[in-house]
């Protein structure tokens, strides 16, 4: 086990606190099973008898760690409680916005000069590599929509509760 010093049977002094809080019992299950698990052909042979297919290792993979999209937005921000004229401002914006870039504007220039968030406008709109968490926390209206794009692919406008946003999936991981 472990905690027995080279064959002495002693506890090194840096583990009694350890020994106490998570118990000794505990300590020598976890070095039983890494050993196990560490055993050439273990894990392959847990593959092989699972006969899982490499879609259903992929899904399990996405839902464990999930995918991972790089971003880019323009938002054009309503006020929270705002009239309804406020919000049909910004999605007229957004529609527009969307035909430029149909008709072959670039994204990033537009972000740049309409997005209404300033930290992301001046980065061409990049909101970076993000996970559905993280997205989530801070803006949860706008994670489907996110993780439905393909690589490239624009987004329609998405309400949110800051305003509507136009998004585009740069890089899908």
């Amino acid at each position: 086990v472990v905690l027995q010093n080279a064959g002495t049977g002693s506890v090194p002094k840096h583990q009694p606190a350890l020994v106490h809080r998570v118990g000794l019992e505990d300590l020598a299950r976890r070095d039983r099973c890494r050993a196990q698990v560490q055993t050439p052909g273990t894990l392959e042979g847990l593959a092989r008898r699972a006969r899982l297919s490499e879609e259903a290792l992929r899904a399990a993979y996405e839902r464990v760690y999930g995918r991972k999209v790089e971003l880019r937005h323009i938002v054009w921000r309503v006020p929270e409680g705002a009239a309804a004229e406020v919000r049909e401002i910004a999605l007229v914006r957004a529609r527009d916005a969307l035909e430029r870039i149909a008709a072959g504007a670039d994204f990033g220039i537009l972000a740049a000069r309409e997005s209404e968030d300033a930290e992301t406008a001046s980065r061409s709109g990049l909101l970076g590599l993000v996970d559905r968490a993280t997205l989530g926390r801070s803006s949860p209206e706008l994670v489907e929509p996110a993780f439905a794009l393909a690589e490239g692919e624009v987004s329609p406008p998405v309400r949110a509760r800051d305003g509507v946003h136009i998004l585009q999936a740069l890089r899908v991981v």
